[in-house]
């Protein structure tokens, strides 16, 4: 959380761009514009962002039932696109990562419980490539594996979970 936020919920410098105003409207063919804010059944903010012909667009920031931040980032008509940050319920980072137009992108980082780096490695169109490293806890590197992305036959890419790596 960034100070700016009560319980989560974003204000001040960190509400999502263009958030004020009127919230859930349609337009007249029924279609969600603006500013968007779903909730949990009791009411509470699951999520908050700006519809744009009916497509999320924009910031948008998911939450946990406590009202803690659980994700962040931005929507290109409709699919993920830039820097997304995942957190755990406890606020210690999760992952981060880029998505282009709805797939995963560029440099992953992955983290531990306790927020020290877990692994990282690059997608391209969606696909592991090239060198993931595992680190182990005292930060050295524990492990390198080369992925060979989207070019390669499904045989030939390495998997995407060494099974001896302990759950997250």
């Amino acid at each position: 959380m960034t100070g700016n936020e009560v319980h989560g919920v974003p204000s001040g410098d960190d509400v999502p761009q263009g958030w004020g105003g009127p919230r859930n409207e349609v337009d007249a063919e029924g279609v969600r514009t603006g500013s968007w804010e779903e909730t949990y059944r009791d009411g509470t903010p699951e999520s908050r962002g700006r519809y744009q012909g009916g497509e999320k667009t924009g910031e948008w920031r998911t939450y946990f039932r406590n009202g803690r931040l659980r994700a962040v980032g931005c929507f290109e008509a409709g699919r993920m696109h830039g820097e997304w940050t995942w957190y755990r319920e406890s606020g210690v980072p999760l992952q981060t990562g880029g998505f282009e137009h709805g797939r995963q992108q560029g440099t992953w980082r992955r983290f531990t419980a306790e927020g020290a780096p877990y692994d990282q490695g690059d997608y391209d169109r969606g696909v592991r490539s090239g060198i993931w490293t595992t680190f182990a806890p005292d930060g050295s590197v524990a492990k390198t594996r080369h992925h060979r992305g989207p070019g390669a036959q499904p045989d030939d890419r390495a998997a995407d979970e060494p099974s001896d790596l302990p759950d997250l």
